[in-house]
């Protein structure tokens, strides 16, 4: 079995943006147009694909509330 790696840069869980945007559901149409990143051991959003499509105080917010991951290598 293959393992995935990210690529360097910075990720947030899919399943924690979903979660932040379960009360805002026309956020939620915007997010699914993200691309999903396989790592090892979840399904991540990159955060530039995210501020590209919501604005940036709702992604401030989202900060607060989600973990970012940064890959560095």
């Amino acid at each position: 079995m293959e393992t995935k790696t990210l690529k360097p840069g910075n990720y947030m869980k899919t399943t924690s943006v979903i979660q932040f945007f379960s009360n805002a559901p026309t956020h939620q149409m915007n997010v699914d147009k993200c691309e999903k990143h396989i790592g090892e051991y979840d399904v991540y959003f990159s955060t530039s694909d995210l501020k590209n499509v919501m604005s940036e105080n709702m992604f401030r917010q989202m900060e607060c509330e989600c973990v970012t991951h940064m890959i560095l290598y």
